[in-house]
């Protein structure tokens, strides 16, 4: 191995070529990347709250059917 492979190994970002705008682009590209992990979360958190009201709801609206049945058949038995 070249000592500019054990230099690069341990880096964080490593630049290419020498244009200092390349770390702002980095930055930028840094922050929207994390960004968006924020957005996915925050869809994840409302996507997996939709679902279980939905699951609660469908296991309410089953038992009460259930129950009603049972009482029905109890009163015409």
């Amino acid at each position: 191995m070249a000592g500019t492979d054990f230099a690069i190994e341990p880096a964080d970002v490593v630049l290419v070529n020498s244009n200092p705008v390349d770390i702002l682009s980095t930055l930028k590209l840094s922050k929207a990347s994390y960004r968006n992990m924020d957005q996915n979360i925050g869809w994840l958190v409302i996507i997996s709250l939709q679902s279980l009201l939905l699951q609660v709801l469908s296991i309410a609206l089953t038992s009460s059917k259930t129950i009603n049945w049972c009482i029905w058949q109890a009163k015409n038995a």
